[in-house]
This record gives structure tokens, sequence and C-alpha cells, in this order.
């Protein structure tokens, strides 16, 4: 499968997406989305892929949005960005509701609706360099991208709303403090960190994995007793799964469980 705006590889059940337009510090045009969707669907198809790891190529993870393609044509804006924003989202939602966890580098400065592709992973990796940008008040636009759906969820509603109005800039150190990066690391040493994560996720109970990301994500809108059904549902499908098994007598019989996400 070939792609103009990324790279994809499978290997190790760690599914690979490399933002790959350095030259254009990965802009999130209509080719970039589509392709993201793209993907987004053989992950979701693929119950090999354990892990998903987003990274970019460059000094920059992602610009946000294409400014050149946006003002391209006027008359044409309105459709342009609601066909790229109906593959960027779903290609995110598509991610964010399967089994496998996703972890995310970032190597450089991310900014607008890139900042949503972040704030949907799991575990953010970042060097001292990266910057997250708010730009959209910037352009007389709202957030996009979900991330005023995730960065809440990450940072809480206050520290989102002023990162937006204020169209602030946090550095990896403040954005580790606020809850959007999970851990700060040395350049040199930010793809092995990554590549960490990812291998651990990928060696883990994969539908178990699954279950708990839902069950949080649907907790901020959940009764406490329909949060609790959920629960017992979500642990009765577990239970008849190998994993499930493996983990249980893996204690009894004192050793390592083996998972292989089935």
């Amino acid at each position: 499968m070939a792609f103009e705006s990324l790279r994809f590889a499978i290997q190790d059940g760690i599914a690979k997406i490399t933002l790959a337009r350095p030259d254009r510090g990965n802009p999130i045009n209509d080719i970039l989305a589509r392709e993201l969707r793209d993907v987004a669907v053989t992950c979701a198809q693929s119950p090999e892929i354990r892990c998903i790891l987003l990274d970019a190529e460059g000094p920059r993870f992602s610009v946000g949005g294409d400014l050149k393609a946006l003002a391209r044509d006027r008359a044409a804006l309105p459709h342009f960005v609601s066909w790229t924003l109906t593959d960027v989202v779903a290609a995110i939602a598509t991610l964010v509701k399967g089994n496998a966890p996703i972890v995310c580098s970032v190597n450089g400065v991310v900014a607008g609706g890139g900042i949503g592709l972040v704030a949907a992973a799991d575990v953010v990796v970042a060097s001292p360099e990266a910057r997250f940008v708010a730009a959209f008040s910037a352009i007389g636009l709202c957030a996009d991208t979900g991330t005023t759906y995730f960065l809440p969820r990450r940072v809480g509603p206050r520290r989102t709303s002023r990162f937006f109005l204020l169209n602030e800039t946090w550095d990896a150190a403040q954005a580790c403090e606020a809850g959007l990066v999970d851990e700060v690391v040395p350049a040199e040493d930010l793809a092995a960190t990554a590549e960490a994560y990812a291998s651990r996720f990928a060696a883990g109970p994969t539908l178990g994995y699954g279950e708990t990301r839902r069950l949080i994500a649907r907790s901020m809108h959940s009764t406490l007793e329909d949060q609790l059904a959920l629960e017992a549902a979500g642990i009765g499908k577990l239970v008849t799964t190998d994993d499930a098994w493996d983990g249980i007598t893996a204690i009894l019989e004192k050793r390592p469980p083996v998972f292989r996400g089935r």
C-alpha cells in the first residue's frame, strides 16, 4: 500500500504510522486525512495489530492545518474543510475505539489539529524540543480534530480553554506538567522510549486494553450505576478469552502470563 503523506508498517504486533511530509511540516490536508482513515481501518480490521505507534519525520511533528490548501479557493473552502475533517475524525475515532493502545512520539513543533492526533494517544512521549501551539484563534477558527474532546480529559477544561483562547504555546516541560505529555526524554532516546512502550503494549492483553480504554471514555458520560453495569458486561466478555485464562492460571502457577491478544 503506497502513501503520499505517511509511512505505514506492521512489525511484531506494532503498527507504525509515520507522518512523512517533513518538507512541509507534515500538514493536515485532504491527502493525509484520507490516508490516515485508510490505515486506521486496516488497524481496526487486523487482530495481529496490538499497538499503534505514531511519530513524524523531520523537525516538526505537524504544523496543523494546511494553510496553502485552505487559501487555494475561498468559495470551495467550506467543502474542503468538511471533506478533510470527515476523514480525520473518522481515523481518530476508529483508532481510539479499537483495542490497540496508541503511543505517540513527538519530536518537535505540533500545532492546531496536530494536537488532536497527540492528545488522542494513550501514552505521549516528547523530546525537550517539542512545542505545542494552540494556533486556531490566530486564524479566526475554533479548535477541531478532537482537541476539545481529548485535551480537556488530559489537562482539564479550564486549562484547555485558556490554552486555545489565549493561543498559548507550551514547551515540553509545560505540556508534561499540564498532562498532555506523559514523559519527556532526550531527543536521542525518544524513538527507543516510544518503541519500548509500544512493545510492552504489544505483548499485553489486547482485548482487555481495548475494553478498559472504552470504559474510561464512557465514564465521563455515565452514571455510577451505568458504569458499573458496563464494567460487569466487559468482564463477562473478557473471562471467555484465552488471555484472561492464561493470566489467571499464570498467577496460580507462579509464571509470567503469555498474552496473545485473543
